[in-house]
């Protein structure tokens, strides 16, 4: 009787447990990404593998809402210049920006077209690239 009772509480807390979970899949499915994290790497770096030991210098945000990309820089470079190019190379946005330990600095990339991109970002420790897309 009681392994009857758990099993009939079971199948009810799935059959309530279902409808929620398939109505939050479809939402998801359906949401559109606002912002996205971008992944800066070193160019020259001679690390071969997926665990790199440089340091973090900056963090970026791309915001598809605003049409902005946010750099947060961990320390101060003083002025670096960072370039927005397109997949054929070609450059599409040039920027020079004040840097300092935990500022942050916003790039308009709303007269960018559909595609890939590579923001490029000239620190005295070398570049740190990234790649975005706009769809």
């Amino acid at each position: 009787m009681k392994t009857k009772m758990c099993m009939l509480l079971l199948v009810l807390g799935l059959g309530f447990m279902m409808p929620v979970y398939s109505y939050s899949s479809e939402a998801n499915a359906y949401a559109q990404i606002t912002d996205d994290d971008l992944e800066y790497q070193g160019t020259d770096c001679g690390e071969i593998g997926p665990v790199s030991l440089e340091p973090d210098f900056l963090k970026g945000v791309i915001s598809y809402n605003n049409k902005t990309i946010t750099n947060t820089f961990f320390f101060d470079f003083g002025t670096v210049t960072v370039w927005i190019t397109d997949a054929n190379g070609q450059l599409a946005i040039s920027e020079e920006v004040n840097t300092s330990a935990d500022e942050t600095n916003t790039i308009d990339i709303s007269s960018l077209r559909a595609g890939s991109y590579k923001i490029i970002v000239f620190l005295p420790e070398g570049q740190q690239v990234a790649n975005f897309n706009i769809k």
